[in-house]
């Protein structure tokens, strides 16, 4: 700047009453009109957040109305400021970022925690709907009744208001029915569920942003630990009821597999003398019953694998278990992998697990909803492995694995941010895969809430540390499942690797058990269908005084009705 304010009269100036000049210039001092004071009062006192283009675009017509009005109102400092001021080319791109980075915050802050309740309301909104042109029977239905819902819900302009995204404001949820009303949805976000995520909203990051809350946090100084203290022993109680019930009711295929455990066992038994183990006499020559045949025997072959690969891994003076200068990627060749990917690929029609560098569609989506028209698109976080089931010829995420590193070098810094990550993950997933449900005609929050679940897979180091996600009154529990293991790093530790398959076949299974849930929901609202159309047709065929060719058409509308519904 090359033209200062000169006398503390000039300092406190503020703008005359100017035709296009923003109030800001009308309320505060000059010595105050730069740029970033200026972003900081525009976010602190609009109602409404604007895009940065709107924004500049006021800051910069006010300085050219000022730098125009020759006059004794304005002094000649002030007038030389106000030029210098709109000769900013050299920070705009500064303050720009600055400014886009709080719009994405206040967007991700708030927009997360509506946006299930909001898409729930208008899908309740919906229904309403229906159930008012059955009961009206030939009445026409008003015209504005979604649209009013949509318009409070969004600003034509492409602008968010403060009020719309305040928790407590539900004046633009859908309008509540009688009690009695069984085809009102009651949200995940109503009633007693307000009370927790309104607590989270007010943490207002990281995961608390996504609903989310971390069971295993044991830092008392955490902020959702700390605000939920109460609560915390509740949650806990609850997860484990979720997963004992979850437990007692998958069958993990374990017999598949006994007779090549049993071998191993017995041959590590015999190969053990003391602290030494003999690993050429563990390697057994297995042979299949009546030839191999992939889809019978690939879990045999798989375990197979799994010892092998150890077993040579042993024999090896410098390995992946023992040397620190192995790269992430080697280990994930040699285990990771091994262990995890290769368990589905008997099952990769309809579960399959990723690996590699897997973008996340579902953030991508999600930074691009947020981002500006003239911006870039964006890119989705990328994961070490997705987990995915085949809905109805469409995969959806169930599973997000991440990998820290090597084995052995420790990295608590990106063990936390690849955890939180894996936990974001998890939550867009489930809301993914309610989305999904919902478009197929499954209605039913409940069973929305009973039967979906999410796992997330952390390595860090030898640790498999396994997660699941279960929502409970309006936020999403995430605790470590009891199939979490360490694999082993010396020959006399190879007696775990019987439990370490034992467990991820249970994962397998749990996997699989909600593949099943998924498609008997499906099912069940395909036969509801079904059944609707024939009540429907007969009531048709046996109408009397209806001719046949009458009988046709209405058999075809009948048809239409039913695909509609």
């Amino acid at each position: 700047m090359t033209t200062t304010l000169n006398s503390s009269t000039h300092l406190n100036f503020v703008s005359p009453n100017y035709e296009g000049v923003h109030s800001y210039f009308k309320k505060v001092e000059a010595q105050n009109w730069q740029i970033k004071h200026y972003l900081s009062y525009r976010l602190k006192e609009d109602e409404i957040i604007l895009p940065w283009t709107a924004v500049y675009d006021d800051w910069q017509k006010s300085l050219n109305v000022l730098v125009k009005n020759r006059t004794k109102q304005i002094p000649g400092s002030v007038h030389g400021f106000c030029s210098n001021l709109l000769e900013i080319d050299d920070i705009l791109k500064d303050s720009k970022d600055l400014y886009e980075e709080f719009h994405e915050q206040y967007l991700n802050l708030q927009i997360s925690e509506r946006i299930q309740l909001v898409d729930k309301s208008l899908f309740s909104s919906l229904m309403v709907s229906k159930h008012f042109r059955k009961v009206t029977s030939g009445k026409k239905r008003s015209h504005g009744g979604k649209d009013k819902i949509s318009m409070k819900i969004r600003n034509t302009h492409g602008v968010l208001t403060k009020d719309a995204l305040d928790p407590s404001n539900n004046s633009h949820l859908a309008p509540s029915l009688d009690e009695n009303d069984n085809l009102l949805l009651t949200s995940s976000s109503q009633v007693t569920s307000d009370i927790l995520a309104k607590k989270l909203v007010k943490v207002g990051k990281g995961i608390a942003r996504y609903n989310v809350i971390y069971l295993p946090e044991c830092n008392k100084n955490d902020l959702i630990r700390a605000t939920f203290e109460e609560e915390w022993q509740t949650f806990e109680n609850f997860f484990n009821k979720a997963e004992e019930e979850i437990t007692s009711k998958i069958s993990s295929p374990i017999k598949k597999v006994e007779n090549i455990l049993n071998k191993y066992r017995e041959a590590l038994d015999k190969a053990t003398d003391g602290a030494y183990v003999e690993l050429d006499s563990v390697m057994i020559n297995y042979s299949y019953q009546d030839g191999y045949k992939f889809r019978r025997d690939w879990l045999e072959y798989w375990v197979n694998n799994v010892y092998c690969k150890f077993l040579i891994c042993f024999q090896l003076s410098r390995h992946v278990l023992n040397d620190k200068s192995s790269s992430e990627y080697q280990y994930r060749d040699w285990f990771v992998n091994l262990l995890l990917e290769d368990l589905f690929l008997d099952i990769n029609s309809l579960i399959r697990l990723s690996t590699g560098e897997v973008e996340n569609m579902h953030r991508k989506s999600q930074k691009n909803l947020s981002k500006l028209p003239e911006d870039r698109r964006q890119i989705g976080w990328y994961h070490d492995g997705i987990l995915t089931v085949n809905i109805n010829g469409v995969e959806e995420y169930i599973g997000i694995l991440e990998v820290v590193g090597n084995a052995i070098v420790e990295d608590h810094v990106k063990m936390i941010a690849d955890r939180d990550k894996i936990l974001k993950a998890m939550r867009l997933a489930i809301f993914q895969l309610e989305q999904t449900l919902r478009n197929n005609g499954i209605i039913d929050e409940k069973q929305l809430q009973n039967n979906l679940e999410t796992f997330g897979i952390l390595v860090d180091r030898r640790d498999f540390i396994i997660y699941a996600m279960h929502y409970y009154d309006g936020v999403y529990l995430v605790d470590e499942t009891d199939l979490s293991f360490i694999i082993p790093n010396t020959p006399m530790q190879l007696y775990l690797i019987e439990d370490i398959i034992k467990k991820l076949l249970s994962f397998r299974a749990r996997v699989e058990y909600l593949n099943t849930r998924i498609k008997t929901l499906l099912r069940d609202k395909t036969s509801a269908s079904r059944s609707l159309l024939r009540r429907t047709t007969t009531a048709v065929d046996v109408s009397p005084g209806i001719s046949n060719s009458k009988q046709h058409s209405a058999r075809i509308n009948a048809h239409k009705s039913s695909a509609k519904k």
